[in-house]
Order: structure tokens, then C-alpha cells, then sequence
């Protein structure tokens, strides 16, 4: 039985990202999918997979556009003059927007408000991914190999699923089908649910009409991390984590 992520699977996954950088950032990747439960096999894939196009295969935890084409966006929270840029995407999922950044600070005792390159740090990167991974219930979808949903749920839309579908496939072929992390979720108590999708949800995702189960409905509202929408979006992936590095080259990743 496989009780972890390894070296040569990250590398199988992502043959881009330097052997320095798998080590480091190793333990960090392991300890946050046991966190969030993303322990199994296809939880796994999916979300390595998700992660490689995000950022260009762990190399990019900050987004390379400036941010502006997020100016003004009140669905992303962002209600002060320069949040958009302030609140870009960040982290290996690129958190993006005041009100994704003050939420996932809250869940992980971060001040993203006044720091919210905190998330492009290895120990906290890799918690933002899996704390956004989670409320927004992509597990489930996962379980159901519904890849497309899940895509829909990190972008907003469907950009870059080739280059998506192609780590996940590499990913389904290189992470052993035992797989079995023994995920604990620290956050939430053994009694309340979390990271689930109700029937309703999943019918959206596939299309689908849900069962008629009686069920008592809440509604939330969930802010998109990215948008299709912008010219300046279009080509941004984020800046490699390398204090002060410029070099990064905008070509790496889709718009997301």
C-alpha cells in the first residue's frame, strides 16, 4: 500500500519541476492533501493534475498579470481601489480576490488581508490549495472522475483542459490505485460534514436531473478564483517562487 506522495511519482506528474524544488516541496504537498482528505487515488490525481496547469507545474505560485483586469470585480470581493492587483492569484491554485484571500486566511491563520504573498510560501501554498479544494467540494467530483466539473469549479470555464486532461491521465497512470494517505481533516470535527456535494450539484455538473429527495436547501455563493473574460488575463500563470526572480515566462500556462 502507497502511504504518500513520492519523488519519483511528483516527477513522473511534473518532469518539468527541479528535483530541488520536489523535495521541498514534498512535505508540505503531502501533509496538506492528508489534511484536506485528498488521500485516495483518483482524489490525488485530480488535484496534482489541477495544480501542474495552475502552476506550471508547482514552478509559478504567483499570477504573471498585473492583477488590473481584476479591478472593481465585486464578485471577487474586491471593493477598494488596487485590490486587483494587491489580491491576484496566488499559490499553486492562484487564490484570487479579497474575498478568497480573507477566507482562506481565516480557515488557515494567515493574514492574507495584509500579506497575501504568505500563500506563495511553501509551507502555507500548498494549505491554500487544498483549503480551496475542499470548500469547494471537489473531492466528491473527484470520487466521480468528473474532471470537467472540477475544472469548471477551479477556472469559471474550461481553459487549458487539454493541458489539464493531460497531467491528469499521466497522473492516473503514475499514482498506484492502493493509494490510502490515512487523510485526518484538522479542521473540521469527526461529526460535521465538509467538502461534500449535494445531489443537486452533482446533476449540474453532469447535466443531469437530480433525484427527488426531499432535502432542506442552503444556498451559498462561491467566488471563481479566475475569469475567461480579460485579454490581460489570458497567458498568466503566476511568478516563479524565487524571491525577486523577474524571469518568469508568461507562456508556461493558460489563462486561468
Amino acid at each position: 500500500m502507497t502511504s504518500e506522495i513520492t519523488d519519483n511519482i511528483l516527477r513522473d506528474i511534473m518532469p518539468n519541476l527541479p528535483a530541488a524544488k520536489r523535495q521541498l516541496y514534498l512535505p508540505f504537498l503531502n501533509s496538506a492533501m492528508q489534511e484536506f482528505e485528498i488521500a485516495t487515488y483518483l482524489r490525488a490525481a485530480a488535484f496534482l493534475a489541477q495544480l501542474a496547469h495552475e502552476s506550471a507545474e508547482l514552478r509559478f505560485f504567483e499570477e504573471i498579470a498585473s492583477g488590473k483586469a481584476y479591478e472593481g470585480r465585486k464578485d471577487l470581493g474586491n471593493t477598494q481601489p488596487g485590490d486587483g492587483v494587491k489580491y491576484k492569484g496566488h499559490g499553486p491554485i492562484q487564490i484570487t480576490g479579497r474575498a478568497n484571500h480573507a477566507a482562506c486566511g481565516k480557515a488557515l491563520g494567515l493574514d492574507l488581508i495584509n500579506n497575501p504573498t504568505l500563500i506563495t510560501q511553501p509551507p502555507n501554498a500548498f494549505r491554500s490549495a487544498g483549503w480551496f479544494w475542499d470548500t469547494r467540494g471537489l473531492n466528491a467530483l473527484a470520487d466521480q472522475r468528473l474532471f470537467k466539473a472540477i475544472t469548471k469549479k477551479i477556472n469559471g470555464g474550461l481553459n487549458g483542459l487539454d493541458d489539464r486532461q493531460k497531467y491528469y491521465d499521466r497522473a492516473l497512470r503514475v499514482i498506484p490505485e492502493d493509494l490510502d494517505m490515512v487523510a485526518k481533516n484538522l479542521n473540521v470535527p469527526a461529526d460535521e460534514e465538509h467538502g461534500d456535494v449535494t445531489p443537486a450539484v452533482l446533476a449540474a455538473a453532469t447535466n443531469t436531473p437530480p433525484a427527488a429527495t426531499p432535502t432542506t436547501t442552503v444556498t451559498t455563493t462561491v467566488v471563481t478564483t479566475s475569469t475567461d473574460a480579460t485579454p490581460e488575463v489570458a497567458g498568466a500563470a503566476g511568478a516563479e517562487f524565487v524571491a525577486g526572480d523577474a524571469t518568469a515566462d508568461a507562456s508556461a500556462s493558460d489563462a486561468d
